[in-house]
């Protein structure tokens, strides 16, 4: 789990496909903060831990959540997705 790291936490804020929600709650709690942003997807903001266990949460559901805030967890996360990129590129036979 990510909230098992020192420091001070930082508020995130994810953006993710309705779907997402019943996830959200138990990883994040109940009392997190969402906001319905259309038929489709929400935002949401809670205090955590931006450790690597927090990126792994968010890749492991492809584009269905996407970090919109701090800039460092976007950067760190895209960084992971661009490192997997390079190890999964095709090979020309």
């Amino acid at each position: 789990s990510f909230y098992m790291y020192r420091g001070e936490p930082q508020e995130i804020e994810l953006c993710c496909t309705n779907d997402m929600l019943e996830a959200v709650l138990d990883k994040f709690g109940a009392d997190v903060d969402f906001v319905y942003q259309d038929e489709d997807q929400f935002t949401f903001r809670a205090p955590v831990y931006a450790s690597d266990g927090l990126v792994e949460w968010i890749l492991q559901y492809g584009g269905r959540v996407r970090v919109l805030r701090p800039d460092s967890l976007y950067e760190k996360t895209a960084e992971k997705i661009r490192a997997l990129c390079s190890a999964y590129r095709i090979r020309q036979g």
